[in-house]
């Protein structure tokens, strides 16, 4: 929307723009190609809790 000032000279009055609005955000992902990289893994976070829980085990 954009404003304007009324023809009395009173206050500002909004004036509805043409068309459908978009986003800014909607507007930049539309234009960026598909991510094609593959999804993040935990595997080696997995690994490390395992580990981490052997080694507390073994020290009681």
């Amino acid at each position: 929307m954009s404003v304007g000032f009324g023809a009395t000279g009173g206050g500002p009055t909004m004036r509805h723009p043409a068309g459908n609005v978009v986003s800014l955000t909607e507007r930049r992902l539309a234009q960026l190609p598909p991510d094609r990289r593959p999804l993040p893994t935990v595997t080696a976070y997995d690994q490390l809790l395992r580990h981490r829980r052997t080694v507390e085990g073994t020290g009681s």
